[in-house]
């Protein structure tokens, strides 16, 4: 499970593999381009599920420049993957607290906004 720039070089795949994972996203997204039955702008979601424009790598930062489907995808992406793993242990405050401090542009803000509203 690779989501950061740090899980990849600390793996231990090789420089092919890596050069793979990185590019992971645009390959994707110029796959399912290609394909005439997906949903519009499916490629651009795919493209910056991690938060890259161009779909390359892993970023810590996120710009202004992603799409507002994407911004949603990934803020789903990262508290469902939080629940999965929680178990017994969920805290979603805790859980909200920690978005907002790592997503702290207002375009993000607005969608944790709606998913702290939701009833667990």
């Amino acid at each position: 499970m690779i989501h950061t720039e740090a899980d990849l070089k600390a793996s231990e795949l090789t420089d092919a593999e890596k050069e793979h994972v990185k590019k992971h996203a645009q390959r994707s997204a110029e796959l399912i381009a290609k394909y005439p039955g997906a949903p519009m702008a499916s490629d651009v979601v795919i493209r910056q599920h991690h938060g890259v424009p161009h779909g390359i790598g892993f970023s810590e930062t996120y710009s202004a420049n992603l799409s507002p489907m994407s911004i949603v995808f990934i803020l789903a992406h990262d508290f469902t993957d939080y629940i999965i793993r929680s178990g017994d242990e969920l805290d979603i405050s805790a859980k909200i607290k920690q978005m907002r401090s790592r997503y702290s542009t207002q375009r993000f803000q607005k969608i944790i906004d709606h998913i702290e509203k939701v009833s667990m």
